[in-house]
């Protein structure tokens, strides 16, 4: 429960908001796991918010991870070549706008061997009450939009032939299936109008065109999508030497792996548009692209047991046969590299090359370090081309299992040349109870800088069990 004397930043926010943030405020955010056997689990999520930007102004270490909280009750069951999943998602802030399911059924059917067949099988079927909620409360100048609702099964089948040909190069092909039944689909009716409008400074009358589209119920339907495809690839190893590196590794082998993969998908018989929209599998249309790639590994041996992969790689570029008008021949070069000289040491980096604009999309590195004492320092840069952020992140965890311990995190922005945000927070260890005091700035920019100071208990010790005595 938070009692806020100052909800709003400046006067712009309170005349957009007014009417959605009051002085009280708070939230309730429960969650709970429950595992009913080895094979079945049970997860729960509530979150109830008072208005919709206290998680940003309170919380914002959740909200960078998740700005919208969802609620859901899931129970999954894992078999020896399946997956069953029963889901229920349902909105309860009505700021928020939220696909509710109720229920949603799951059956996953791992990829497995058809009999004797050379012939393999997976599958995803899928059985939902689907709604698109939108948001009742909306800030000022914002227009509501109507709810749709419609009962989906999908059924994604495909099947694949694994080869080897000439003694090196695996080639699969595949082919697959999916059916998608909507119980409600939508037609879009768009009429013309003549308007018109006095010129002031003439006086004279013009006259203008306005359409007006309209989304209607077109009825049940079965959505049909047919894919063909194949993966080649092929593995070359040499090994360098059998000498020792350091500490216990020793040996080094590099394998590189080239690919390609192929996907054809005819183009549907109801397009996107002429699907409510409520998640990924609606928004399927025609494909037809191949991937190609190199996979690397550097190995050595540990102990001269263990594998330990030095480093491993993949470089991939996916050519568009058939694009569309805005679309490029070739996409994004990208590239994903995990760099592990010890098992204490991670340099990760990836990114994303545009060949047509000759730029640099998107770029990461992250270097971590565990210490014997499960102490932990990372390292971290992000850059994204698309919203302009050049940030470097730094976090410190310093003795954890220790009574007393230190936990620091540093936000840089690279543009603004300024620490965006700075963390420090202090434990001390009990044998059942852990008792911390932090402090965190956050930089404001046009606004008041944010100073926060707290303080957090943990409880360590929990009962095994309850004996009843009597």
């Amino acid at each position: 429960y938070l009692n806020d004397q100052e909800p709003f930043e400046d006067d712009e926010e309170e005349e957009l908001l007014g009417d959605l943030i009051e002085d009280n405020r708070g939230r309730v955010h429960l969650e709970h796991f429950h595992s009913v056997n080895d094979r079945a689990y049970v997860l729960a999520e509530l979150n109830w918010l008072s208005d919709p930007d206290v998680l940003e102004d309170f919380f914002d270490n959740e909200f960078r991870n998740i700005a919208q909280p969802e609620n859901r009750l899931s129970l999954t069951h894992r078999g020896d070549w399946y997956t069953a999943t029963l889901l229920v998602n349902k909105k309860l802030n009505d700021f928020y706008d939220n696909i509710d399911r109720l229920p949603s059924a799951s059956f996953d059917i791992n990829r497995q061997r058809i009999g004797d067949s050379p012939f393999y099988y997976e599958g995803v079927h899928d059985a939902s009450f689907l709604r698109a909620d939108f948001a009742d409360e909306l800030p000022v100048g914002e227009e509501e939009r109507d709810d749709y609702d419609s009962f989906r099964f999908d059924s994604d089948n495909l099947f694949l032939y694994p080869t080897r040909h000439f003694g090196f190069p695996n080639v699969i092909p595949r082919a697959g299936y999916r059916a998608t039944y909507y119980s409600s689909t939508r037609e879009t009716i768009t009429t013309s109008e003549e308007v018109e409008t006095i010129d002031e400074e003439t006086g004279l009358s013009m006259f203008e065109t306005v359409e007006t589209s309209v989304d209607e119920d077109d009825g049940a339907d079965l959505r049909n999508l047919f894919e063909l495809g194949f993966e080649t690839s092929f593995k070359a190893f040499k090994r360098i030497h059998d000498d020792p590196l350091w500490g216990h590794y020793e040996g080094l082998r590099h394998i590189s792996e080239p690919f390609a993969n192929y996907t054809y998908v005819d183009e549907p018989n109801r397009l996107p548009s002429e699907l409510y929209q409520f998640d990924e599998v609606d928004r399927l249309d025609k494909r037809n692209d191949v991937r190609f790639g190199v996979r690397n590994k550097w190995q050595t041996r540990k102990n001269k047991k263990y594998v330990h992969d030095l480093v491993d790689s993949e470089l991939f570029v996916t050519y568009f046969l058939d694009p569309d008008r805005d679309e490029n021949d070739f996409g994004p070069l990208g590239w994903d590299v995990e760099l592990r000289p010890v098992r204490a040491l991670a340099l990760d980096f990836d990114g994303l090359y545009d060949f047509e604009d000759s730029n640099l999309d998107e770029f990461n590195t992250q270097v971590g370090y565990v210490a014997p004492d499960d102490s932990r320092a990372n390292l971290e840069y992000r850059f994204r081309d698309a919203d302009s952020r050049d940030l470097v992140t730094a976090e410190l965890d310093l003795f954890p299992a220790s009574k007393w311990s230190l936990r620091t995190y540093w936000r840089y922005d690279i543009d603004e040349s300024e620490i965006e945000e700075q963390e420090y927070l202090v434990s001390r260890k009990s044998d059942c109870l852990s008792v911390g005091v932090g402090y965190r700035f956050i930089e404001g920019g046009d606004n008041d800088d944010d100073h926060l100071v707290w303080v957090e208990l943990y409880l360590l010790a929990f009962p095994d069990s309850l004996v009843r005595l009597g």
